[in-house]
C-alpha cells in the first residue's frame, strides 16, 4: 500500500513539472522562464554524493 502511495505522488510531480516545461524555452543562456528569468540546473559531485543547485537569475533577461 505505502508502494503506491508513493508511485502516485511520484507521478503527480512528474505531471505538474510536465506542465511547468510548457512555461520555459532553451536556448544558449540556460533555460528561459516566462517572467524573463534565466534558471541554470547544476549538478556537483561531492563528497556525501552528487547535489543538484538550481541558480534563477532576474537580472532583465540576460542569459547567465
Amino acid at each position: 500500500m505505502i508502494k503506491f502511495i508513493r508511485d502516485v505522488l511520484i507521478m503527480a510531480i512528474l505531471m505538474v513539472a510536465l506542465m511547468k516545461i510548457g512555461e520555459a524555452s532553451f536556448d544558449d543562456g540556460g533555460v528561459k522562464l516566462e517572467n524573463g528569468c534565466y534558471t541554470l540546473v547544476v549538478v556537483v559531485d561531492g563528497d556525501h554524493g552528487k547535489k543538484i543547485i538550481t541558480v534563477q537569475d532576474c537580472r532583465g533577461g540576460q542569459p547567465i
